[in-house]
């Protein structure tokens, strides 16, 4: 167990590293492996789209399945946020191969069969430069809970609005709830799923809290255009309706979300450090507190 003065200096070190994240031999570029990309594609495409997306072989093509239950979902923006990086137009355009070098009918035969979620996390493990779990020298001793640790700085430090400070004895708790969420989420698809999902206990409740407000906005704007008052009700229903919003979002991520063997940043670092060099670690991580 590291003392607190070894605790501040993993606090306050910078968080550059030049070791790999168990894949590849390069260490001038970091990447994650083939398959912790493809497990955070179909985890990304699960929430977002549908849930057969956990189903998806690497051979079946994303294109079309895109085009079956994605209408309404934004692929390349949730790609950046999901992976922590910014792919140019320009880059997913050379991915695609536009324009076509002869026609669209060229493209459709050519193209489109190629667009395979394989191909998709092929293109995204040479985009997306990995954050280093590696261990590290802590007074002469090698520890991997300290690399972990050192990794679990680097996602907070990318998806955090601004710079949040914390030591391995910290409670993981003391992240602000959407911060806890985007990094386990992270966390999530880098241990390839060993992480539990948060399990936020009031989210079906603020779910419904949500409908309520979208049920109310309608039937007042349906009473306005009856009774002749239709600015005035709309107005007093769009303040009412954001009201109700507000205490859904709030309820959204209210409560203990996370396992009651993980408390503290340290026991996050232990179990990420087991998760990575492959041990089984199921038995943690899988029971929540009350």
């Amino acid at each position: 167990m590291a003392n607190p003065s070894e605790e501040l200096r993993m606090q306050n070190e910078p968080l550059n590293s030049n070791c790999e994240v168990r894949v590849g031999t390069d260490c001038d570029r970091v990447r994650y492996s083939r398959e912790q990309v493809l497990f955070g594609l179909r985890e990304m495409l699960a929430e977002s789209c549908h849930d057969s997306a956990k189903k998806l072989s690497e051979d079946d093509n994303l294109h079309d399945w895109l085009s079956k239950h994605g209408d309404d979902f934004d692929f390349h923006f949730e790609v950046d946020v999901q992976f922590g990086v910014k792919i140019s137009k320009d880059q997913w355009l050379e991915f695609y191969r536009f324009p076509p070098a002869t026609t669209q009918a060229v493209w459709e035969v050519e193209v489109r069969p190629t667009l395979t979620l394989s191909r998709f996390a092929d293109f995204l493990t040479e985009q997306v430069e990995a954050i280093s779990f590696e261990p590290i020298a802590i007074a002469g001793t090698v520890c991997e809970r300290a690399g972990a640790f050192r990794g679990i700085q680097a996602v907070v430090a990318q998806v955090a609005p601004r710079e949040v400070r914390f030591a391995p004895s910290t409670s993981i708790r003391s992240l602000p709830p959407v911060v806890l969420d985007k990094v386990w989420t992270r966390l999530r698809w880098i241990t390839q799923g060993h992480l539990q999902p948060l399990e936020w206990p009031y989210r079906r409740w603020s779910h419904r809290i949500f409908i309520l407000g979208l049920i109310w906005l309608g039937i007042s704007v349906a009473w306005g255009q009856l009774d002749g008052l239709f600015a005035p009700t709309l107005l007093c229903a769009i303040g009412t309706t954001l009201k109700i919003w507000g205490v859904a979002w709030k309820l959204d991520m209210a409560g203990d979300p996370l396992p009651s063997d993980i408390r503290t940043f340290r026991d996050l670092s232990e179990f990420v450090a087991v998760s990575l060099g492959g041990e089984r670690c199921q038995t943690r991580g899988m029971s929540r507190a009350t």
